[in-house]
């Protein structure tokens, strides 16, 4: 995944550049999405682990988020959950 987005990147990206690339390639190219409710409130647990999301496109805040940092980390950027 990170690969494919470094491709897209300028030669000398900004910080801001990898960030709205990172939300292009996630959000709106792949279509990663938050879980149907009735779907969510059931099994919490498989729309946490990074593995699920990964490949099921769907997770809660924690799953996305470690999506989001482990490739904002691939990309040089120096994120950190708050």
């Amino acid at each position: 995944m990170a690969l494919q987005i470094m491709a897209k990147l300028p030669k000398y990206p900004a910080d801001t550049d990898k960030i709205e690339a990172i939300n292009e390639f996630l959000f709106f190219e792949n279509k990663y999405r938050f879980p149907p409710l009735s779907t969510y409130s059931e099994e919490i647990e498989v729309y946490s682990f990074l593995s699920s999301v990964i490949d099921n496109k769907r997770g809660v805040c924690l799953g996305v988020s470690l999506l989001y940092l482990s490739l904002a980390q691939r990309l040089g950027l120096k994120l950190h959950p708050m």
